[in-house]
């Protein structure tokens, strides 16, 4: 028993080290990349390919006996040693800057901090479940695995809750390397403890164990990769179009853990609830009726309700997938081949998703979505019922079915709306799930129902194009104005409307006015709007170009310089037929691709007289642009007397307490003006959204808005590069939705 509880502790301590060091390889990755989700789900791929590798290297470590485990362990694991504390190298990363798929350099830069550290943790789990079975004859580890996802989901879940609000990136470094030098220790330990054990002649005949050949590789692999693919692309779905709230891309992967700890925390011999397999295509179905419909179009107040739904949805359809698994796992002697397999297919799905799709569908929208949760379809508890005589008829007609209806919807001139979403998404989806107790058959109806519905041209032309980068899916969109032939074009960056401008809408120079948060009448407007000599600004720096709305404020005479990460950005941004800011421009405006920061720290000092703030609208926002480094490098870039704006603009987060740490770290005054009046005034149709800004600096004179100091019992927060915890910031409501 004690060796049982020993092997359990290992486990679960190994799994704890696992996931806590996946988010902490992602924060450190952040000077240099942002807060894009492409960070996360590239560094989710490379710890699993990490855990492939160990799983590989375990299968020969399993058999051998006592002398040879410590022989080869012993280096191993003082090779790794050597390279604590894990810290991404920021020269591995530097040559990230502009490019639109910096993958390479980020796979690289994770792998000299992070290689030999994980690698070695990675074999824990199988090696410490094959030691127990030979030591205990008749014992089934496999429960093991259980505890292994348990420990996982407390090494992740503890990351945002305990570790990054209590800890910066350098005592995080410390502590992980601690736990790994107790799991080297352990590890060790349990070489020389659990040894091979003989026993007599048995006194029934005992089956041959099952030759590796003879396994369900293509049940392994694919039941294995599906659901990967399903967690990396529903991560980028939900923050794309559903919440986009901060931390976002923990929960899919937590809840990814629980349905590996629901499906093997029972036995192979007992069965499978009989109503996991109903709750699993049930699931599949309301998913594929979210994506159909596009989230994003029922959203409004409902963000909270719609990522509860994508999450219990997205554990029923793992459950049912992972317990499919479970019941086709192999006997004790077999189970290095069975994570193998597991972690095999978990790497191909995770590089569908995180890096294959993202390029070769650039132009498609996020179809890993629909690709993987109609590949979960094929595996029910219970044991497969594919194809059978006279499918390939059915899923011909359902195919030219669906196809009529979405012809149907274009006839009729359907919009998005309740019966457009009834012929091209309602009725394919329902008569795919009719056929639910046959696998096969619905894997292929859900696959075209979702395939037309997301084809199907909409009469309303609205969407004019769409791509996506490493930072995110950019959509071009046009609406209807207020008046008769007035048309609205927008930027929309995931959830975020990043710039929109309106030809017709000119000022009496017949210059096209800005839109959205940078209309003249808002707090940017205000600011930038001032009569000449009001505040100084020959030289203007700003992070985040957006559509180029702010060149609308240059004057001539005046030097503007734009700091983009993104250069999907700035292409759009220079297409003057959507967006004519920067041709238009009176001054002299550039644009700088890289990291705002980094690129504005290689200025001249004291250079430019007003520094915009301009990155922080999205849903994931790059918190290394407000610590107190940051701060440092601002105010020397600043001229004598020069002032920074900041729009924090933020769904999720409330940033003031953030911009008041660094005014009072910095010494200069901080104002505030949260503008809701186009709410209040019903003038959101015209183009103007609610935003919230500050000013750092003395207050300029001739300012008409509501600017005003933070109150005196406001919160004040100070990040730094090595801690900035956004946990504590989070909104208790939307309010600047």
């Amino acid at each position: 028993m004690a060796q049982v509880v020993f092997a359990a502790l290992l486990t679960a301590l190994s799994a704890v080290l696992l996931m806590s060091v996946q988010p902490l390889a992602t924060k450190d990755c952040l000077p240099l990349l942002g807060g894009t989700p492409a960070v996360w789900a590239i560094t989710l791929v490379f710890f699993q390919i990490t855990l492939l590798l160990g799983y590989a290297t375990a299968i020969p470590l399993a058999r051998m006996g006592t002398l040879a485990r410590c022989l080869i362990l012993t280096p191993t694991l003082a090779l790794a040693l050597c390279f604590l504390p894990p810290r991404i190298d920021p020269e591995a990363l530097a040559a990230t800057m502009g490019e639109s798929w910096p993958w390479w350099p980020l796979l690289l830069a994770l792998a000299r901090g992070f290689f030999f550290p994980v690698l070695a943790i990675s074999m824990s789990a199988p090696l410490v479940q094959a030691w127990l079975a030979k030591t205990r004859q008749g014992l089934d580890p496999t429960p093991l695995y259980a505890a292994s996802n348990g420990g996982s989901l407390a090494g992740l879940l503890a990351y945002p809750l305990l570790l990054e609000p209590l800890f910066n990136l350098n005592q995080q470094g410390l502590l992980w390397s601690v736990g790994h030098a107790l799991w080297c220790t352990g590890i060790v330990g349990s070489a020389l403890w659990f040894r091979p054990t003989h026993s007599g002649p048995a006194l029934t005949p005992q089956p041959k164990p099952t030759p590796p050949d003879q396994y369900p590789w293509k049940v392994w692999l694919a039941a294995s990769a599906f659901p990967s693919m399903l967690m990396v692309a529903l991560t980028t779905h939900l923050v794309t179009d559903v919440a986009g709230a901060p931390l976002l891309g923990i929960l899919p992967l937590a809840i990814y853990l629980v349905s590996f700890i629901l499906a093997f925390g029972s036995s192979k011999a007992s069965a499978s609830p009989a109503w996991l397999s109903r709750a699993q295509v049930l699931s599949a179905l309301i998913l594929a009726l979210l994506w159909g419909v596009g989230s994003v179009e029922v959203r409004g107040g409902l963000a909270f309700p719609l990522l509860l739904a994508h999450l219990v949805c997205f554990l029923l359809l793992t459950w049912g997938t992972h317990r499919r698994l479970v019941e086709t796992r192999p006997t004790p002697e077999g189970l290095p081949w069975f994570y193998f397999a597991l972690s095999l297919g978990g790497v191909l799905g995770g590089i569908a998703a995180a890096l294959l799709a993202p390029i070769l569908l650039s132009r498609a929208g996020i179809w890993e979505y629909p690709i993987a949760l109609a590949g979960c379809c094929l595996f029910q508890p219970g044991g497969p019922i594919f194809w059978t005589k006279g499918d390939p008829l059915r899923v011909a007609i359902a195919a030219l079915a669906a196809t009529a209806l979405a012809a149907l919807a274009w006839m009729l001139d359907l919009g998005p709306g309740g019966p457009r979403w009834a012929l091209i998404v309602g009725l394919p989806l329902l008569a795919a799930h009719l056929a639910s107790f046959r696998p096969g058959l619905h894997t292929a109806l859900l696959a075209i129902a979702l395939l037309v519905a997301k084809l199907a041209p909409d009469p309303t032309g609205r969407l004019i194009w769409q791509e996506r980068s490493f930072f995110g899916l950019a959509r071009v969109e046009q609406t209807n104005g207020p008046s008769k032939g007035e048309t609205i074009t927008r930027l929309v960056h995931g959830g975020t409307i990043h710039g929109q401008a309106c030809p017709s809408w000119v000022d009496k120079q017949g210059k096209v006015i800005p839109l959205g948060y940078y209309h003249p009448r808002g707090p940017a407007g205000d600011l930038l709007s001032l009569p000449e000599g009001s505040i100084r600004r020959q030289r203007v720096a700003a992070i985040g170009l957006g559509v180029g709305a702010l060149a609308y404020y240059a004057r001539p005479g005046e030097d503007w310089t734009f700091f983009e990460i993104d250069p999907l950005m700035e292409r759009l941004a220079r297409r003057a037929e959507w967006f004519p800011y920067l041709q238009n421009c009176q001054g002299t405006c550039k644009v700088a691709l890289g990291d705002g920061r980094l690129r504005l720290a290689s200025q001249p000092q004291a250079t430019f007289d007003l520094i915009i703030l301009d990155a922080f609208s999205s849903d994931s926002i790059p918190a290394h642009l407000l610590t107190t480094e940051a701060m440092a490098v601002y105010t020397a870039k600043l001229a004598p007397g020069g002032k920074i704006l900041a729009h924090i603009s933020n769904r999720y987060l409330d940033l003031l307490p953030v911009l008041s740490g660094l005014g009072q770290e910095s010494g200069m005054p901080v104002l505030t003006w949260w503008d809701s009046s186009s709410q209040a005034q019903g003038d959101a149709a015209k183009g103007w959204m609610a935003s919230h800004w500050v000013i750092l600096g003395e207050r300029p004179k001739g300012l008409k808005g509501l600017w005003t100091p933070p109150q005196n019992n406001s919160p004040i927060v100070q990040w730094t590069d090595a801690h900035a915890a956004l946990w504590p910031l989070v909104r208790s409501s939307n309010s600047e939705d």
